[in-house]
C-alpha cells in the first residue's frame, strides 16, 4: 500500500536586511535588530532612528516568510516561524543571522548590540546562543527568554548588558505572565535588568529614550 513519505531539501534562499547609517572607522557600535511577527524590517528600522549616528550603524533583517497582512494584496509582513517544522527553522534562522555578521564583517573593537521586539526576541536569543561574538548590550522588548532556556544557557547572557523592556499595558504580558517568567528567571541568577515604560506592545519614542538612557547607566 502506498503512503506518503516526508523528505527535507535544503536550497539556497536571499535574505533582505536594511542598514542606517554607513560603517567605516569611526564606527564604534552597531545594533541588529530583530523584528516581530507581521512587521516589515524597513519600517521596524524607522522606529530606531534616534539611535543611529557617526559612530553607530543599524541593521534590521526580515524574516524569510512575508505574507499580506490583510487578505490578497495590499502591505506585506514578515514572520521568522511558525509552530511547524520548529527546529529546522530555529537552525536556517541561525544560519541567516551568522550569514548576515559575516557581510557586515564588523571591526575588531566594534560593540555588536542586538535589540528583539516580541517574536524577534526568540530569534536573538537562538542565535546568540550558537555565536561565539561578544554582545554587549541585548536588549529584549516585550518578550522574555525562550521557553527552551535553561539557567545553563541563561548564564551566556551574564555576559551581556541584558535588559528587559515591557510595557506596563502590553497586551501580550499580562502581570499574571510577567509573575510567571520572571520567576524563572530569578531562578536562573542571572545579570540583568528589567525596566517599565508607559505604553503597550509597541516601541515608541519616549521608551526608547527611556532605554537609551538605562544602558548608559549599565
Amino acid at each position: 500500500m502506498n503512503t506518503i513519505q516526508d523528505f527535507r531539501l535544503s536550497t539556497p534562499r536571499t535574505a533582505r536586511f536594511f542598514r542606517w547609517g554607513e560603517p567605516g572607522e569611526s564606527t564604534t557600535d552597531i545594533w541588529v535588530l530583530f523584528h516581530g511577527y507581521g512587521q516589515s524590517a524597513f519600517h521596524f528600522l524607522r522606529k530606531f532612528g534616534s539611535l543611529a549616528g557617526p559612530e553607530t550603524v543599524l541593521y534590521a533583517p526580515e524574516g524569510l516568510s512575508r505574507f499580506y497582512l490583510k487578505g490578497f494584496d495590499g502591505r506585506v509582513g514578515a514572520s521568522w516561524m511558525a509552530r511547524e517544522e520548529r527546529l529546522e527553522e530555529i537552525a536556517d534562522q541561525v544560519t541567516y543571522i551568522d550569514r548576515l555578521l559575516e557581510e557586515i564583517q564588523p571591526r575588531h573593537g566594534t560593540r555588536i548590540n542586538l535589540l528583539g521586539f516580541s517574536q524577534g526576541a526568540a530569534v536573538a536569543s537562538r542565535w546568540h546562543q550558537q555565536s561565539r561574538l561578544p554582545i554587549h548590550h541585548f536588549v529584549f522588548w516585550g518578550a522574555g527568554l525562550p521557553s527552551e532556556f535553561t539557567a545553563d544557557m541563561a548564564q551566556k547572557l551574564s555576559i551581556c548588558n541584558t535588559l528587559f523592556m515591557l510595557g506596563d499595558a502590553d497586551e501580550f504580558l499580562s502581570p499574571e505572565i510577567l509573575r510567571e517568567h520572571f520567576s524563572r528567571l530569578d531562578l536562573m541568577s542571572f545579570r540583568h535588568r528589567r525596566l517599565q515604560y508607559p505604553g503597550g506592545h509597541e516601541i515608541t519614542p519616549e521608551a526608547l529614550e527611556m532605554m537609551k538612557k538605562e544602558l548608559r547607566s549599565f
